[in-house]
């Protein structure tokens, strides 16, 4: 249920609404998944929708791990707060959890965050 409207409000921000999602899989038997991936200012930004407090976010580590910037978003039920993460390989990088309420928000989110902390940095 909440997958479908984050979903939506993915596509609306990406501008093709008929795209499908790109998911990120750990390996081929592995059941780590990051449930969207959306291009944003040339950055693949990894995108997990959590219902319930999952402190453990193994798919967002692996997928952060790959990439050279330092932005991942987490949709939950919990207030909005961002948080650096440390992957088991050592890799620092910012989480940003949002209510799930606010994914029609997240581009004038994101951009903001992008003004504050200075474009080459990420969130």
């Amino acid at each position: 249920m909440f997958s479908r409207k984050i979903l939506r409000e993915l596509a609306y921000w990406s501008g093709k609404p008929d795209r499908k999602p790109l998911v990120f899989r750990g390996s081929k038997n592995s059941n780590a998944e990051v449930d969207y991936i959306v291009l944003n200012e040339n950055r693949l930004i990894p995108i997990k929708v959590k219902s319930g407090d999952a402190s453990w976010l193994r798919s967002l580590h692996l997928f952060m791990d790959g990439v050279s910037h330092e932005t991942a978003v987490r949709f939950w039920s919990k207030p909005m707060q961002s948080d650096r993460i440390k992957t088991l390989k050592g890799k620092e990088f910012n989480l940003l959890s949002l209510p799930l309420y606010f994914a029609g928000l997240l581009q004038k989110i994101y951009k903001i965050g992008l003004r504050a902390k200075g474009a080459g940095s990420g969130l």
